[in-house]
């Protein structure tokens, strides 16, 4: 049984290994930057969201545009399989992120593409943007925000389903809330001396509550009902998040410290946001006003994850903006 388990996950292994065009490493000077390749066709470069997040939760998107497109996802410095020398506010910053990008591109052999930027991606793209704009050909930027001068994050959870119960939630509530009380109650029958097993039980009591956390707030990112629990797999199961990458990230990156050299960025861009999105619309109507070239749709009956809300419209909207 054991021979065939390592069989199984290895077998699981080298199907996603195969669902990429290809992947690779580029090294940087405090570390390395893991990327994926998915598709053929003029390059578009993915920027996931987060911070934070590993981009193995976004191969979707890459599925959905890899047919007319070379799409490209990398693992932001910090997160998946891309290692810093140390994770620290030295490591993690809106410069060094921005040269990552750049250094991909020259890594690739790219002389200028596409940009997609989902949510904090499209904070990062943005920064990109006003740091290499002859780098850029088209940018799409989707459910982001825009510069504040009072604070970073413009958005407030809106709580479409308050007072009702889902099963799914249910669920999670029930087997993460045992499971705490389960590693709680190990504690307490603990001696002193056990040392490295209450150790062990207070890390799956921290592990426990976060995902506990991400599971009962995942139906703030869609809209529609019969989506909630598909996004609650996919918090739980898929997003991989480095909480340190995403305290740091945040401090780094604020969008109003470049307000102003945005308006000189005259490329074409898309910007995408859902109806019933947490961040506010008044953020992409910000955007809208301060890009030259820019073209803002609403996606009805939508959340912040459009692509779960709305796949076909979404998909529509950036391959037709793309030609």
């Amino acid at each position: 049984m054991k021979l065939i388990s390592i069989l199984l996950t290895f077998l699981i292994i080298l199907i996603a290994d195969l669902s990429a065009q290809t992947a690779g490493f580029l090294k940087v000077p405090d570390g390395i930057i893991h990327y994926k390749v998915f598709g053929e066709g003029p390059p578009l470069l993915f920027l996931n969201g987060g911070p934070g997040f590993s981009s193995d939760s976004y191969e979707e998107m890459a599925d959905h545009l890899k047919s007319k497109r070379q799409v490209i996802l990398f693992d932001q410095r910090g997160t998946g399989k891309s290692e810093m020398k140390e994770v620290s506010a030295k490591t993690i910053t809106s410069a060094k992120m921005v040269e990552d990008i750049e250094a991909l591109k020259n890594h690739l052999e790219i002389k200028a593409w596409d940009i997609i930027g989902q949510s904090f991606g499209g904070v990062y793209a943005m920064y990109y943007a006003d740091r290499y704009p002859k780098s850029i050909n088209k940018l799409i930027l989707t459910s982001t925000l825009a510069p504040r001068k009072d604070k970073f994050q413009d958005f407030e959870y809106v709580n479409f389903y308050k007072g009702k119960s889902f099963k799914a939630e249910r669920v999670i509530d029930s087997v993460y809330t045992e499971a705490i009380e389960t590693a709680q109650q190990k504690i307490r029958t603990l001696e002193q001396s056990d040392s490295l097993e209450r150790k062990r039980n207070e890390r799956i009591i921290s592990e426990c509550k976060s995902l506990r956390r991400r599971g009962l707030s995942a139906r703030y990112f869609v809209y529609q009902r019969k989506n909630i629990p598909i996004a609650i797999d996919w918090f739980i199961n898929k997003a991989k998040q480095n909480n340190l990458v995403f305290k740091l990230a945040n401090r780094s990156f604020n969008l109003y410290e470049i307000k102003d050299s945005l308006k000189k960025y005259d490329k074409e861009v898309l910007i995408l946001h859902g109806q019933y999105d947490f961040i506010r619309l008044k953020a992409p109507r910000i955007l809208h006003k301060i890009f030259s070239n820019a073209r803002l749709e609403i996606i009805k009956n939508s959340g912040h994850l459009i692509w779960m809300d709305q796949p076909k419209i979404t998909k529509k909207l950036i391959l037709d903006f793309l030609e």
